[in-house]
C-alpha cells in the first residue's frame, strides 16, 4: 500500500485495547488515537507510552494521539475512513451519541465534505457484553444512539457501514506484535475490507463474517464460563472439570446464540470457541 493510498483510521478510546489496535493499525494506515484525558494524550505523544495501560510498551513513532474529539472524528471523514470504538459496553451509548454530533459537524450527515456520494465510512466496535439494565447487544446500542442522532445509514449521502471486531485476543500480546486472529463481522463487505486494509498483515490475521449477533453473543457469554473455570481451578477440581465446563458451556452459548439470531457455525470459530478457550485458559485473563 502506497503512502498516497493509506486510509485514515481513528480509534476512540485509549484504554489497553484501543491503544493496542492503534499500534497495530499505524503500520498500515494513517492512524489517530483519541484519549479523553488531555494529559494522557500529551504523554503518549511525547513519551510514546501509555502510562495507564500497557505502560512498559513503546508505541510506534507514526502513531498520533489527541484529546480533541471532533478532530479525531474528522480525521476519518474523507475518502474511505474507519472509526473504531474502543470503549467498554458501559460507555458505548454515550460515545455514540457524541460521535453522531461530531459527524454532523464533520459533514457526514447530509452532503459529504467534497461532494462525492461514493465516500464510505466504517464504524466498528470492539466491546463485548450486554448493556446493563437493557440487556442490549452492542450493535443495538450503536444503531439506536446513531439513529437518534440523525445518523441513520439511509438518511445520509455517505455510505455508512457498521460492524464488530472480536476474537481471542489479549491487548498486551497484540501491542507486542505477537500473532493474533480476529473476526470482523458486518453486513457490508467494504466494512470488512476496511478493517483488513488497516489491521491485516504481519502477525495479525483478520477473518470475515456477516453474523454480527453470533459474534457478539460469543464474546458476551464466554466470560461467564471463564469465571466458572476460574472457580473450578480455585477449588482444585482439576483439568477434567475445566474441559467439561468449556465444552458444555460452549454448547449452551451456542443454543442461546441461535435463539437470539446467531448462526451455529459462528460458535465453532474464533469468536465462539476461540474466545472461550483463551478466556478460560489464558494466564492474562
Amino acid at each position: 500500500m502506497t503512502a498516497a493510498a493509506r486510509m485514515s483510521v481513528t480509534i476512540l478510546g485509549a484504554g489497553s485495547w484501543g491503544t493496542a489496535l492503534a499500534a497495530l493499525a499505524c503500520a498500515r494506515a494513517d492512524t489517530l488515537l483519541w484519549a479523553r484525558d488531555a494529559a494522557l494524550a500529551r504523554h503518549i505523544r511525547g513519551q510514546r507510552r501509555n502510562p495507564r495501560y500497557l505502560p512498559d510498551l513503546t508505541l510506534p513513532d507514526s502513531l498520533s494521539c489527541t484529546d480533541d474529539f471532533d478532530r479525531a472524528v474528522a480525521h476519518a471523514c474523507h475518502g474511505t475512513g474507519l472509526i473504531i470504538l474502543g470503549v467498554p459496553v458501559a460507555g458505548l451509548a454515550q460515545l455514540c451519541e457524541r460521535l453522531a454530533a461530531s459527524l454532523a459537524l464533520a459533514g457526514a450527515i447530509g452532503q459529504p465534505p467534497d461532494g462525492h456520494v461514493e465516500q464510505r465510512l466504517s464504524i466498528v466496535w470492539t466491546c463485548k457484553g450486554f448493556q446493563q439494565d437493557t440487556g442490549r447487544l452492542p450493535h443495538q446500542i450503536v444503531q439506536a444512539a446513531l439513529s437518534d442522532g440523525g445518523l441513520a445509514p439511509d438518511a445520509s449521502s455517505w455510505q455508512i457501514g457498521m460492524g464488530v471486531l472480536s476474537g481471542p485476543s489479549f491487548a498486551r500480546e497484540v501491542a507486542q506484535g505477537l500473532p493474533v486472529a480476529l473476526t470482523i463481522a458486518s453486513r457490508h463487505a467494504w466494512v470488512a475490507n476496511a478493517c483488513i486494509a488497516a489491521l491485516h498483515g504481519g502477525n495479525a490475521r483478520i477473518y470475515t463474517s456477516d453474523d454480527i449477533i453470533g459474534v457478539e453473543v460469543g464474546g458476551a457469554l464466554k466470560n461467564i464460563m471463564a469465571i466458572a473455570c476460574g472457580i473450578a481451578d480455585g477449588l482444585g477440581l482439576g483439568t477434567n472439570a475445566r474441559a467439561a465446563l468449556i465444552t458444555r458451556g460452549l454448547a449452551e452459548i451456542q443454543r442461546l446464540g441461535i435463539k437470539l439470531g446467531g448462526r451455529a457455525d459462528t460458535f465453532a470459530g474464533l469468536t465462539g470457541l476461540g474466545d472461550l478457550v483463551l478466556s478460560a485458559t489464558g494466564e492474562l485473563s
